[in-house]
């Protein structure tokens, strides 16, 4: 199951640094979308097992830093507003990386040879339609589970969780694209 429910709690003032060193209960990070800056200049993890899940939220438009020992580090989630990511990831052997088709997660996923998933291609057919839609919502009605891998592609808000609200933003992509006929764009 995709839904997680612990949570690092990471205050909402932190400026261009993030650092955490330690095993811990939580499995998912989500740094806060109030960050005061937009450049994240530092984001380290060493000794991190315990975390599974790290979300860099829309407001950070540049993040550097590295990982070290997360052999449990499942995602790295970025939104379309990401521009730069300068990374080093270590024992992190089955890393997905999501984000958009077309926008500099999908590159880094590229470059470093990580798998991508690409936020609302719940049926990972390339693209970014009602099909997704339709599979989300016979997911949210019982009729049809998701794997591990569509729930990723469902999870729209980054949230760690599949509802009503997934559906509603991967509705307006679908409407209004932020990107190419893909989903995504890097201008």
């Amino acid at each position: 199951m995709y839904t997680y429910p612990a949570k690092l709690p990471i205050p909402n003032n932190i400026y261009d640094s993030f650092y955490y060193y330690q095993k811990n209960e939580a499995k998912n990070v989500i740094l806060p979308s109030k960050v005061n800056d937009t450049v994240i200049n530092q984001v380290s993890c060493c000794d991190c097992n315990g975390i599974e899940n790290i979300v860099i939220p829309d407001t950070v438009s540049s993040v550097c830093g590295y990982f070290d020992r997360t052999e449990e580090l499942k995602s790295i989630s970025f939104s379309e507003n990401i521009r730069d990511i300068r990374l080093d990831i270590i024992d992190a052997p089955s890393l997905i990386v999501r984000g958009y088709y077309g926008t500099y997660a999908e590159k880094f996923a590229s470059d470093n040879k990580y798998d991508f998933c690409a936020i609302g291609d719940v049926d990972s057919d390339d693209n970014v339609n009602v099909s997704d839609l339709l599979k989300m919502l016979k997911h949210l009605y019982g009729i049809e589970e998701m794997t591990e891998r569509e729930l990723m592609g469902a999870d729209c808000n980054l949230d760690f969780s599949v509802n009503i609200a997934d559906m509603v933003m991967l509705k307006n992509n679908i409407l209004d694209p932020k990107l190419t006929s893909r989903g995504a764009s890097m201008a």
